[in-house]
């Protein structure tokens, strides 16, 4: 995300340290989860065959195969 933002000027991200899970994404583009509204935002993984899958870690831990597509979805729990 830091690679994308240094290239892209019309994309940016906050995020917070989590001592036990590491990285949680804030922001992005200046539109904030919110735990009153029980918003976050999702990462998710498009597979180069199609198939749209929930990671089985955290933002701060997947890297990205070649063709992948990586979907941030601002959702609810």
């Amino acid at each position: 995300m830091k690679r994308l933002e240094r290239s892209n000027a019309d994309f940016k991200f906050t995020y917070t340290e989590h001592l036990d899970y590491g990285p949680y994404l804030q922001s992005v583009n200046g539109v904030a989860g919110n735990t009153a509204d029980h918003t976050y935002w999702e990462l998710l993984v498009k597979t180069p065959g199609g198939k749209t899958i929930r990671p089985d870690v955290g933002i701060g831990c997947y890297i990205p195969k070649p063709k992948e597509q990586i979907i941030l979805k601002f959702t609810k729990w």
